[in-house]
């Protein structure tokens, strides 16, 4: 067993899930991260969202990459649309 799975059925078995209701919150919280990135995302106006998930960290994009984004955006050599 690779530790990843023996680590969730430790936990399963601690609070009294199934395996199958942790593996369902682990990937709802994939659902939610994927869902933010794509829809609530401001590519246009290079606005994005923090997103925190409580015990994994707070996800978001740094502003070096952000200033990275808006000089690519203006190179007139590159066709960015």
């Amino acid at each position: 067993m690779i530790p990843q799975e023996k680590l969730k059925r430790d936990i399963a078995s601690k609070y009294g899930i199934s395996l199958g209701e942790m593996n369902e919150m682990i990937l709802s919280q994939d659902l939610f991260l994927s869902e933010v990135i794509k829809n609530k995302a401001d590519r246009k106006n290079l606005k994005f969202p923090s997103i925190r998930l409580p015990g994994f960290g707070i996800f978001f994009v740094p502003e070096k990459k952000i200033k990275k984004f808006r000089e690519i955006r203006e190179d007139p050599n590159i066709n960015f649309k």
